[in-house]
């Protein structure tokens, strides 16, 4: 069951105009910055684009709260670098595969649109609708796969994992990837088509073991999908990238966007940016929807 406002939506029932053709499902995930997530939220308004919303468990989900949004009622305790987010993502497309919806995003809240809504919706519908990034494969990532790593928040589930990871032989060298996936790595922002959703749902079902492989896997977000997807016969859609994002740096997090970047924003290439502030990207965003406007 899904809790929107003070009005509960069961799964199990959606009205007529949810059910037709052409629809799309967003899920926003959220730990901080409430108004930037309303501001996010008003520029993908559409009457064809369904929006959901997670916020970290730790986190007061009140200030969050908007009319176009509908929260997830399965809230958890993200770890940065753990499992939970594709825990939080798997449970939303796993909640909503059967519900007609043609293509599945998921955001952050720092995020914002590039174009405006109608064209991105224009071009998920003329098939840019499988923007899950590879780049990052060809880089070196094997500890994040291939190591043991205690990433649960909960202490028993840490302190059991620690005594596994001690004395388990099989936990201390490199494991081996189950059923055969090989090491894809990107972006952990994606759009995913039901046609992609419908073969993951069965292949998961069938192989439990990729699941708990990944439970002790570091930042998990950024390589479920794409080893998982590329399993699949549409392996080859894969790799495409709809954001616009600064790691030149090479920190751990990407670059905070002003309006100087606004020139390396490709209006047709970019669906979307990462990652704004207000204090910062004030004059950026206003800049886009401007742009968006003239576009609509």
């Amino acid at each position: 069951m899904i809790k929107q406002g003070r009005r509960f939506v069961g799964l199990f029932f959606w009205g007529p105009n949810r059910m037709q053709q052409g629809r799309h499902a967003l899920l926003i995930a959220a730990h901080r910055l409430p108004s930037q997530l309303h501001r996010l939220v008003e520029r993908l308004e559409h009457p064809r684009l369904d929006l959901f919303l997670h916020v970290d468990r730790r986190v007061d989900l009140r200030p969050f709260l908007h009319r176009n949004l509908t929260p997830v009622e399965r809230r958890l305790p993200v770890a940065w670098n753990g499992f939970s987010l594709v825990e939080t993502t798997l449970f939303w497309l796993r909640s909503l595969q059967t519900r007609g919806y043609r293509s599945f995003t998921y955001l952050s809240g720092q995020d914002y649109p590039a174009q405006s809504v109608e064209q991105i919706l224009a071009q998920f519908d003329a098939g840019r609708d499988f923007l899950l990034d590879t780049a990052w494969s060809a880089d070196d990532r094997t500890s994040r796969w291939g190591r043991f790593h205690v990433t649960d928040l909960n202490p028993w589930i840490r302190l059991k994992d620690r005594f596994r990871r001690k004395f388990v032989p099989s936990n201390r060298g490199i494991r081996k990837l189950p059923c055969g996936l090989e090491f894809k790595c990107g972006s952990a922002l994606w759009t995913i088509p039901s046609r992609a959703l419908d073969w993951m749902i069965p292949f998961l079902g069938a192989h439990p073991e990729v699941e708990r492989y990944f439970k002790n896997t570091l930042h998990s977000d950024e390589m479920f999908y794409q080893m998982v997807l590329n399993q699949s016969p549409f392996a080859l859609e894969m790799g495409d990238h709809g954001h616009f994002i600064d790691w030149s740096r090479g920190a751990p997090h990407p670059e905070v966007l002003n309006a100087s970047y606004l020139d390396q924003i490709l209006p047709g290439k970019h669906l979307f940016v990462r990652k704004v502030e207000p204090d910062v990207s004030g004059d950026l965003m206003d800049r886009l929807d401007q742009m968006a406007r003239s576009n609509a």
